[in-house]
């Protein structure tokens, strides 16, 4: 009885040679896909609270000695409450 390469419950396949061969079943690696992951919102760094500050200074007509009225009110802008 001839020697054969076949496996339970694979196709058969013939190759150039006429020959019986079993087709392989190629896998693969699933990867997650970042389309639908789900992030955590970023928080705002102290520049981006900075450069709203400044925005609020430009916008109050650059008076100074209200700095950390400035920084209060970008800071309560930009970040989330915690309740």
């Amino acid at each position: 009885m001839p020697e054969t390469n076949e496996m339970p419950g694979m196709p058969e396949t013939n190759d150039t040679a006429g020959k019986k061969t079993t087709a392989k079943k190629k896998t693969t690696t699933r990867r997650a896909s970042t389309s639908r992951r789900q992030t955590a919102p970023t928080l705002p760094t102290e520049f981006d609270i900075a450069a709203r500050a400044y925005q609020l200074f430009i916008q109050r007509g650059g008076e100074h000695g209200r700095d950390l009225d400035d920084w209060l009110m970008a800071k309560g802008e930009l970040l989330p409450l915690d309740r």
